[in-house]
């Protein structure tokens, strides 16, 4: 920051004033603001750490649940396999690459008494001699439960921190015949990396806690990984997130520091994430602050006592005006903005230090709303922005009597050309696709990247059966363009199945789960033909 001149410095101007009578009044002065400006910063720091506690948190739903589909669509397909050998079984699973790939340790199908594993991909025979009742997850499949997540631990057969998640497998005939379990290692990268690789300023960092086995999951400081919880009475905040608070406060942790947590839940398991940060850490900039208002009453109290009141109420009614816009910003009374400097003197740098607050305050805030609403490789809109848009014309299409289409959307033959490619070429060609379905779409309609490969589309209505066939026979068209990689053209097809709504349902959750299976079966037909889902 600039140096003051010595005609603007608040010091200069205050030299003439009784220095005694002053100085108690900007000690006053202080004491009034203090309460009010800490309460300001603490909520402004309190905002930005519950942001990205809920940007983590819905992170891992996100690939918890995307885990759940996987496993619950390959559930589906071997209700028809279960008769076979269990080498006919493997191989079913293998060619099932898309589905199987988020198990970094595999998949196994455990028959309902638990001895062993009938079938497992890969197929590295430990698993076929392991005792699987009493196993946490899969009892509870074994007794009903439609989805479960099994306790974090040390793999018997791979010895590595892993996550068991399971479904049931049921027959034709909707009975139950076995458990199909998958296991993700806890350090696979793009699992848990926003918490094991991130740590909020210097003393900070992420927590993901199973208050249902009392365990932390996963933490940036990798040595409290799979530690059990400190018990009762150790950390009150921490007490009252596992009985099921979830929101901000103020606690002192297991070795005595003062924290800063912001709390928020991962509904797919019941887990929670917690941000912290060392109190002192979070109102650094409140002490800064302090420090300039305790010098600035300090210079100002050479002040000629006969022109004390008169004088402080001119000099000092920028920074009262200031207090009063932080405190009604505190009070989320006024929005969170710049306050105007017309001065260059303390009370400027005051103003100016607060404003440098703000500005990194707004952009911080603004690179969290982008990363929780898009997705980061394509730029098109994340699942949950689809998610919330896609509800809202639902219930808008519902009121009008409109007709709407939901579109899911799979490349097929991304697989060979990420191969051949690396990552990076398939990367490209995610983009190309998501540039090209973005294009091709009207203004309008719902575009998403619902996963890998996978898009989906929302088609605004109204939908005329022979205008929808049309839209999608061009649609299928672009997409199966050739593409450019490394200056090479290249050719991938493209799988789409349809639900409308309201014909084949009125539910989001059905008809995407239509849509997906008439995508599947699309891909059985042969690319480029779309289906519909009922």
């Amino acid at each position: 920051m600039r140096a003051i001149r010595a005609v603007d410095s608040m010091v200069m101007r205050l030299v003439a004033f009784a220095v005694l009578v002053l100085l108690a009044g900007g000690l006053a002065r202080q004491a009034a603001t203090e309460s009010g400006l800490r309460a300001g910063v603490e909520k402004l720091a309190a905002t930005q750490q519950l942001a990205l506690a809920r940007y983590v948190a819905g992170d891992i739903d996100g690939k918890l649940r995307l885990r759940q589909h996987q496993l619950e669509a390959l559930a589906r397909g071997l209700s028809t396999q279960l008769d076979g050998p269990p080498a006919m079984i493997e191989d079913w699973l293998m060619q099932r690459q898309e589905l199987t790939s988020l198990f970094s340790l595999g998949l196994a199908l455990v028959p309902l008494d638990g001895h062993g594993a009938v079938a497992e991909v890969p197929a590295i025979g430990v698993r076929s001699r392991l005792e699987f009742a009493g196993m946490d997850w899969f009892d509870a499949v074994a007794h009903g439960a439609s989805f479960t997540v099994g306790r974090p631990r040390i793999g018997r057969s791979t010895h590595v921190p892993q996550l068991a998640m399971a479904v049931p497998v049921r027959d034709t005939e909707g009975r139950l015949q076995a458990v199909l379990a998958g296991f993700t290692a806890l350090d696979k990268p793009g699992f848990l990396d926003l918490i094991e690789h991130n740590t909020i300023g210097n003393g900070g960092g992420l927590l993901l806690v199973s208050p249902r086995d009392r365990l932390f999951v996963a933490a940036s400081d990798p040595t409290m990984g799979l530690r059990p919880t400190p018990p009762a009475g150790v950390n009150l905040l921490h007490d009252q997130a596992m009985a099921g608070f979830r929101g901000t406060g103020v606690t002192v942790n297991a070795q005595g520091v003062s924290e800063l947590s912001a709390i928020a839940e991962v509904p797919a398991t019941g887990w929670f994430v917690v941000a912290r940060l060392p109190t002192d850490e979070a109102l650094a900039p409140l002490h800064g602050l302090q420090r300039v208002n305790l010098w600035s009453s300090l210079s100002i109290g050479a002040v000629v006592v006969a022109f004390l009141v008169l004088f402080l109420r001119t000099t000092l009614q920028p920074l009262r005006s200031a207090a009063a816009q932080m405190r009604r910003v505190a009070d989320g009374e006024a929005e969170l903005a710049k306050l105007p400097v017309v001065r260059s003197d303390e009370v400027g740098q005051v103003l100016e230090g607060f404003n440098y607050l703000v500005e990194k305050l707004q952009a911080s805030e603004a690179r969290l709303a982008a990363l929780a609403h898009q997705d980061a490789l394509t730029e098109l809109p994340n699942r949950r922005a689809f998610m919330e848009g896609a509800a809202r014309i639902l219930a808008r299409a519902q009121r009008e009597g409109s007709t709407l289409a939901l579109l899911f959307i799979d490349i097929d033959g991304f697989k060979p050309i990420n191969d051949a490619y690396s990552h990076l070429g398939g990367d490209e060609l995610l983009r190309q696709f998501a540039d090209r379905l973005r294009e091709t779409v009207r203004e309008g309609d719902l575009v998403t990247r619902f996963g890998g490969d996978e898009f989906m589309t929302l088609l605004s209505g109204p939908i005329a059966a022979d205008a929808l066939s049309a839209r999608v026979g061009r649609l299928i068209e672009q997409l199966s363009a050739p593409y450019s990689l490394d200056g090479q053209r290249v050719r991938v097809g493209t799988s789409v199945g349809v639900a409308l709504f309201p014909g084949d349902g009125a539910d989001l959750e059905r008809l995407i789960a239509l849509a997906d299976a008439a995508m599947y079966e699309a891909k059985r037909k042969g690319s480029g033909q779309p289906v519909l889902g009922a």
